[in-house]
């Protein structure tokens, strides 16, 4: 073969080379909320939907309508996750943070520098709300972009445990709802539980987020970022959010309305996730915790799913 036919191989091959790069420095730049984020915030979207009617305005719709709309509420749900990954990550509080806590991110790797973030973010935010105009969660989208101001720029996450929880709570309501919206069309509305079940679960974010913050204790006091184990010590800061995972693994089948058998699986799985934050310490059993986490919030946000189905109905 001679250099004018490899030529284009070798260019194939470097593109190839290129593009698998960039691709696995998305990865890393979203990897820790693709299971707090991305999988729980869908589920909470098409469980809404199946649950029709019973927490919106929505007559009950074939599953081949809610297949349908899963591309739209990934897209969706991603398109915010990346802006708000770009967003939390590109500061010198975050970045010296997950220098100690998480050195596989882009810029600790030395991937990407903090300008290529900036200059990233400003591309992302109008394209962001732009792909909004078709699939829906405009309201949602502009919501979020206003927290991950507060809680970045404004430097809000970092001055109080309890301030920080808030808006880690809203933002994630916020996709909770942008989600659904997707998920529903424009003819789609929540009813009134619908809007009490998205309050709920809102709570519970704001109760048991800092579930996050046992693994990054290290990162967190070495940036004088105030989180929960920190202000309030370790052991309280465990009790207090083991006391709100059992609360809430009653409370949100209740309110539901689950059978019985629902309610007992879901009150193991917190009790599980309660006592494994208690005794099992250290960053890598709290990283497992955090997994648990996201999974029991999973749970929850199918509680919907399980009710209009009649799982196990009446017992």
């Amino acid at each position: 073969m001679n250099g004018k036919e490899a030529a284009p191989l070798q260019a194939a091959a470097s593109l190839f080379k290129a593009a698998t790069y960039h691709l696995h420095t998305l990865y890393l730049l979203t990897k820790s909320n693709l299971k707090c984020v991305l999988l729980p915030h869908t589920i909470f979207a098409l469980s809404i939907h199946l649950s029709s009617p019973l927490l919106t305005m929505v007559p009950n719709q074939p599953l081949s309508t809610t297949f349908s709309r899963i591309s739209h509420i990934l897209t969706w749900v991603y398109l915010n996750q990346l802006l708000c990954d770009i967003s939390n990550q590109r500061l010198p509080s975050s970045i010296a943070q997950d220098t100690i806590s998480k050195p596989w991110r882009p810029i600790p790797s030395n991937r990407l520098m903090p300008s290529n973030l900036r200059h990233l973010l400003i591309v992302a935010i109008p394209f962001v709300l732009y792909c909004t105009r078709f699939v829906g969660g405009t309201r949602e989208s502009a919501a979020i972009i206003i927290l991950l101001y507060i809680y970045n720029d404004l430097e809000a996450g970092d001055e109080s445990p309890h301030l920080r929880d808030l808006l880690n709570a809203l933002a994630l309501t916020s996709f909770s709802l942008g989600a659904t919206r997707v998920a529903l069309g424009d003819a789609g509305e929540i009813n009134e539980k619908g809007h009490q079940w998205l309050i709920l679960t809102g709570a519970m974010i704001f109760f048991t987020i800092s579930v996050q913050d046992l693994r990054d204790v290290e990162g967190d006091a070495a940036t004088g970022r105030k989180s929960l184990p920190l202000v309030h010590g370790d052991d309280a800061a465990r009790w207090m959010l083991a006391s709100a995972i059992v609360l809430f693994s009653l409370a949100c089948p209740m309110f539901i309305g689950n059978s019985l058998l629902v309610t007992m699986g879901l009150g193991c799985l917190g009790v599980c996730l309660a006592y494994r934050i208690l005794w099992y310490k250290g960053v890598e059993a709290d990283e497992r915790s955090f997994t648990l986490w996201a999974v029991w919030c999973v749970g929850i946000y199918c509680l919907p799913i399980f009710r209009t189905l009649g799982v196990v109905d009446g017992i």
